[in-house]
């Protein structure tokens, strides 16, 4: 998979993943936590 290709070429971390629209945007800590992204300046869609 083109991940694990990424992965190999080195001085690359993937630190995160695509998920559908409808889940919104997550910082997802290393105990499993989740934070909320939210970009300044734009409105929600929520």
């Amino acid at each position: 998979a083109l991940q694990e290709r990424v992965m190999r070429m080195g001085g690359v971390d993937v630190i995160g993943h695509i998920t559908a629209e409808n889940t919104g945007a997550y910082l997802v800590t290393p105990d499993g936590g989740e934070i909320r992204l939210k970009a300044q300046g734009f409105r929600d869609k929520e």
